[in-house]
């Protein structure tokens, strides 16, 4: 996974497309993130601002399908302009030998100013986790 503000209002992922010439830096790094085969998670407007057209500037990449599920654009934190995301990661872990496997959710909130993994060390439920522990 990979996230962040990436600054590019000239991307839009949703009809793959960039507003601005061959030689642009949105233009490279949107060809870079196809050429990669990364997926774009975000489908809304991440900052709004009085007086200017709402924009997507924060992404989030993943190389597989379905592991975020459930974005949430939830109010700036602050007298940030950017909305905070949050949303449901999905892993998958596989265990050797008679260990049955692990599904956890997490959830994550992300600002350009604060970036918070809530993670549990021990695989402790916190919310929508499912898990299953060997004996």
């Amino acid at each position: 996974m990979i996230l962040g503000d990436f600054n590019y209002p000239d991307i839009d992922y949703e009809q793959e497309y960039v507003s601005a010439g061959e030689d642009a830096a949105s233009t490279r790094f949107f060809n870079k993130t196809q050429e990669l085969c990364l997926i774009q998670c975000v489908t809304q407007p991440t900052r709004i601002r009085e007086g200017q057209q709402p924009s997507t500037l924060d992404y989030i990449f993943v190389d597989e399908d379905n592991l975020i599920e459930d974005i949430e654009y939830n109010e700036p934190l602050g007298k940030s302009d950017p909305v905070t995301l949050q949303w449901n990661l999905l892993l998958q872990v596989n265990e050797p030998s008679g260990c049955q496997d692990k599904k956890i959710t997490g959830k994550v909130i992300m600002t350009r100013l604060l970036l918070s993994f809530q993670r549990s060390v021990g695989m402790r439920n916190y919310g929508t986790n499912q898990q299953k522990v060997c004996g």
